[in-house]
């Protein structure tokens, strides 16, 4: 038994340690090209993987969203707030908008095109749901990481510092959980979660967000030690709201992941649900402060 958790352990930390390495690489990747091609493309795949694991859980309760449809819709509005940066501030035009519009008319041809039209209300619902649980909540990252109100790299390196409190906070959680957990935080929607694992998530976010602001000066200037210690709890706060939420989603379809992508770590949605959450509460900070 001990062997076997040591080889969970070793496969979470050997697999962790590669998903932090690849999306610094990502964010390296952005600053060097001085682009936001990389983090835009990373963005689509990470939306559009993330819908179709979302839609494959709604399969599971027996609903019927346009699977295929929905996850490359999710992809693309992430392209099309892409080019929402591209044009000109003056031209009347939101490509996201209009091809958010785009796609809740689509569903509603495949509504009506489908043979079955009984569920055609639960259909649509759960598809354009998709979206917005997906997409909507990510898009906040992506308004941070390009907007024009912040100086040099800023948008860039707060969305790495966002990102990195969230995910500090779900290691944090796991190891403190593992080896002090003794109190269920929320046994009817997580089991495995611990209060103790929770405070020592919620600390791992706090202090990540501190070091990161003292060693990044566009981050810095923003955030002094005192905002840093608030961006931690709340990213921490609302991460781990996010990880309950999709618990309860796994739980109403008896799911352990959302997928198996990644060994010992699910699907991708099982990845980014705490960054989906964090996502708002990291645009709202900034729009306080800058």
């Amino acid at each position: 038994m001990a062997d076997g958790k040591s080889k969970v352990l070793a496969i979470r930390i050997g697999f962790g340690t590669a998903l932090i390495l690849g999306m610094a690489g990502i964010f390296l990747a952005d600053l060097w090209t001085a682009t936001n091609f990389a983090t835009t493309m990373a963005g689509a795949a990470l939306v559009g993987l993330g819908c179709w694991e979302f839609y494959g859980l709604a399969e599971r309760k027996g609903l019927r969203p346009w699977k295929a449809t929905g996850a490359v819709a999710g992809g693309l509005l992430v392209v099309a707030q892409w080019l929402d940066v591209q044009v000109q501030a003056g031209i009347p035009l939101a490509f996201s908008r209009t091809a958010l519009l785009g796609c809740v008319l689509l569903f509603a041809l495949l509504a009506l095109l489908r043979r079955q039209r009984a569920t055609a209300i639960e259909d649509v619902s759960i598809t354009v749901f998709g979206l917005l649980y997906v997409w909507f909540l990510m898009g906040f990252y992506f308004e941070v990481r390009n907007d024009p109100a912040l100086p040099g790299h800023a948008g860039l390196w707060i969305l790495a510092m966002g990102v990195g409190a969230s995910k500090a906070g779900d290691i944090g959680a796991f190891f403190t959980g593992r080896f002090l957990g003794r109190r269920r935080l929320a046994p009817s929607v997580s089991p495995n979660k611990t209060l103790e694992g929770s405070a020592g998530g919620l600390a791992a976010s706090i202090g990540f967000a501190v070091a990161f602001a003292r060693w990044q000066p566009d981050c810095g200037a923003l955030f002094a030690t005192p905002l840093a210690v608030a961006f931690g709890l709340a990213v921490g706060v609302v991460s781990q709201a996010g990880d309950l939420f999709e618990s309860v989603l796994k739980r109403a379809v008896h799911a352990k992941d959302s997928g198996a992508l990644i060994p010992e770590f699910g699907g991708v949605l099982d990845l980014i649900d705490g960054v989906l959450f964090s996502a708002p509460a990291v645009w709202c900070l900034v729009q306080l402060v800058k």
